[in-house]
């Protein structure tokens, strides 16, 4: 099934949980958005694009869970679910763009998948609950504003086998370490700063719980 009409589903206020499949199927703009009741979302097999909005503020949203075969998650797909709190990515997933998991407030963990190159803009911006961060194999490029107002992250890791990034302590740095490109805002403890050459524009320590900078 292919859902060629926008807001096809958008304000059903009723719906509750949402199960879809299919083959080569779009989910089109604003499909589901302001489904207020709107638990459980599994996407199965089948499913190759979300296009934007599609579930804009489903404020009851919990779980979602995307099946092998996604691979692009246009803007803003699940901005202002306010209660999600876990999302599992395929790892046919290639494509995640701008803000397309904003103020999601309750979500705390993201695994990126292998497959993923580019962490876009604002993508998990304001996700206030969000404490730790797993980059995939693939990734070559993180947006400075990717995780902006994200404070609660304590942990970076990335996958070993990355060749642009590496992970430090919980510190996200290119490959070579010749660059800080992200350091977690709720990171603890004493912080050395290595030999680096550069700071990216991301890293700034508003970081409550850093006790010490060593340069």
């Amino acid at each position: 099934m292919t859902f060629h009409g926008n807001n096809a589903f958008s304000s059903c206020s009723a719906l509750t949980e949402l199960n879809l499949s299919g083959n080569k199927t779009i989910i089109r703009a604003n499909a589901f958005s302001y489904d207020t009741s709107l638990k459980s979302v599994t996407i199965s097999s089948g499913v190759n694009r979300l296009c934007d909005y599609a579930f804009y503020k489903c404020t009851a949203l919990t779980t979602v869970e995307l099946g092998e075969g996604l691979e692009t998650m246009e803007g803003s797909v699940f901005r202002y679910c306010s209660s999600l709190e876990k999302v599992s990515f395929p790892e046919s997933l290639v494509n995640i763009y701008g803000n397309t998991f904003d103020s999601c407030s309750k979500l705390d963990n993201v695994k990126i998948p292998n497959n993923l190159t580019y962490i876009d803009g604002y993508v998990f911006s304001n996700c206030s609950s969000l404490k730790n961060v797993s980059i995939g194999s693939s990734c070559k490029s993180v947006s400075t504003t990717a995780f902006l107002n994200s404070y609660s992250i304590d942990k970076i890791t990335v996958a070993e086998d990355n060749k642009n990034f590496t992970s430090v302590d919980g510190v996200l740095y290119n490959n070579d370490k010749t660059t800080l490109v992200l350091y977690p805002k709720n990171r603890a403890g004493e912080f050395v700063v290595p030999d680096t050459e550069f700071l990216s524009d991301a890293v700034y320590f508003y970081d409550k719980e850093l006790g010490n900078i060593v340069g």
